[in-house]
């Protein structure tokens, strides 16, 4: 890779709201550097990852919706402010601050801001539908 490509690389993350890790390097950054990215309406997020795990911040706006999805990476969310509700396999959830709810892969979940809330989330593997931007549920079924 020519420097011209992962100085293009970098700036694209740093744009993204992402932060990666290159190779076998040690790689300390502060999380505010880093910008949200609007997801949706009432949802942004800024996310930083490594080779094998990912964390992430979630904001949403009282009155979000995060549509029933699935992925094949395990997901820990832990609730840093505010309240969700969260529908899985329908048994639902009430989430707050400082509650923590640990999602295995490939099982559909949708959630629900019932105030503003941070959300701190961490997958693995990584969300490389989220580092190609291919994730479809954040867009409103039309």
């Amino acid at each position: 890779m020519n420097k011209t490509t992962i100085i293009g690389i970098a700036l694209f993350l740093i744009v993204w709201g992402a932060k990666a890790q290159k190779g076998n390097e040690v790689n300390h950054f502060s999380m505010d550097t880093l910008k949200y990215e609007k997801m949706m309406d009432k949802v942004e997020r800024k996310y930083a990852y490594g080779s094998g795990g990912m964390i992430a911040y979630l904001k949403l706006e009282k009155g979000a919706h995060i549509q029933q999805h699935q992925h094949p990476n395990e997901q820990i969310t832990h609730i840093l402010e505010g309240k969700v509700k969260v529908k899985i396999n329908d048994k639902e959830y009430i989430v707050k601050k400082g509650d923590v709810l640990i999602i295995p892969p490939n099982v559909p979940h949708e959630f629900w801001a019932l105030e503003n809330t941070l959300d701190l989330d961490i997958f693995t593997p990584i969300r490389m539908d989220w580092i190609n931007k291919t994730e479809n549920y954040l867009t409103p079924k039309k």
